[in-house]
């Protein structure tokens, strides 16, 4: 009967949020302990742990932890690569402040590759820790928590790439867990409401802007729909929201090299690819680029939602998911050729005349 359908909705309804919410109290009591123990610290502690008005609005802990929360009337997303802070291999406490800089370094540098001069680590912990700007001291708890902080390479990827202005904000931490801002992922609908292929013409924005990097070439290994976001303070490009398959050039490079293989087919990292050098039997650099990636799956993803919106919109068909997938296949058999090749020669030609137009400007000035 539909009375018991819609009590065990209820029913489900009510144990999930039941779980969200003891999993976010026992999680936020754990940090608040360590906070109030002196053995983790943050700016963002104080109002974390004792702000009486913030809401819980969502909670996942599959490969990481992601909390949301409107804390002090902001929306933010708390994120951290293991739930517990105590889930973290800490250095000693007694080590002298000198060799923990130099791990700090050391770490940054492997997750990085930015080849970080150990001479300069004070600069390092000013960009990942603001009060050390102001105090240029760290406590105990404050070594514990940058430690975690600097294992985890999303957080990396989010303060040290900030200046690309293709990843959010990070608002602050507490312990091992850091703040971003809220960005809404893209929606399926950006791809029939409005002008068409606004996301890709986006995303090349971005695109570019990580192929131009102040320092090395930045590449992206999982390019999908959900991991791209629009901001109002940047409309002109789409915003990176998961970083832990973001990678510098010399970091992708060396994970590549340290790669056994047989074939081209064992040099695959998610969406980045690279060719397997039979002579040496390991991968050799990436051969594919964000940019080929990005056009492949953004094209097929428009092409089939606008394929099912024509079917329904045009035709008054309205088929399942399976259907719609089955049929969009074997139409696009036989449109995937001409599409791609006047797609490919418009997008080509777009960034052949910006770049000639850039170029041009350079001459003149």
């Amino acid at each position: 009967p539909r009375e018991d359908y819609v009590i065990k909705c209820f029913y489900f309804l009510f144990i999930y949020l039941l779980r969200r919410s003891i999993l976010y109290l026992s999680h936020n009591y754990v940090l608040t302990s360590h906070y109030n123990n002196g053995f983790a610290s943050g700016d963002l502690c104080m109002l974390l742990c004792f702000e009486p008005d913030h809401k819980i609005l969502e909670f996942h802990s599959t490969n990481k932890a992601v909390i949301g929360v409107n804390l002090a009337g902001q929306r933010l997303l708390l994120k951290s690569s293991d739930r517990y802070f105590l889930s973290y291999d800490m250095l000693p406490s007694t080590i002298s402040e000198e060799k923990y800089l130099d791990a700090v370094v050391n770490m940054v540098n492997f997750h990085m590759a930015f080849g970080w001069p150990r001479n300069k680590a004070h600069h390092l912990l000013n960009e990942i820790w603001p009060s050390y700007k102001r105090s240029h001291k760290i406590t105990i708890a404050d070594r514990r928590s940058i430690w975690t902080l600097v294992n985890q390479e999303e957080f990396l990827n989010f303060k040290l790439l900030n200046y690309l202005q293709v990843f959010p904000k990070v608002i602050g931490t507490c312990g091992h867990m850091y703040a971003v801002e809220f960005i809404p992922p893209l929606d399926s609908n950006l791809y029939f409401h409005g002008p068409k292929y606004r996301a890709v013409h986006k995303s090349m924005g971005t695109l570019k802007i990580l192929q131009d990097s102040l320092n090395e070439a930045v590449h992206m290994c999982d390019v999908k729909r959900e991991n791209f976001g629009e901001s109002v303070a940047y409309p002109n490009r789409l915003m990176v929201l998961d970083g832990d398959m973001v990678f510098t050039d010399s970091r992708l490079n060396a994970l590549f090299h340290s790669l056994r293989c047989k074939s081209d087919t064992d040099c695959t990292f998610f969406s980045c690819t690279a060719n397997c050098n039979q002579t040496t039997g390991y991968c050799s650099r990436r051969h594919n680029s964000n940019f080929e990636v990005s056009v492949t799956y953004f094209d097929s993803f428009y092409c089939r939602v606008l394929f099912a919106n024509i079917l329904n919109e045009f035709l008054g068909i309205n088929l399942g998911k399976g259907c719609q997938k089955a049929l969009f296949s074997y139409s696009l058999k036989f449109a995937r050729c001409s599409r791609n090749i006047l797609f490919n020669f418009f997008t080509v030609s777009a960034i052949f005349i910006n770049d000639l137009h850039l170029h041009l400007h350079t001459v003149i000035l």
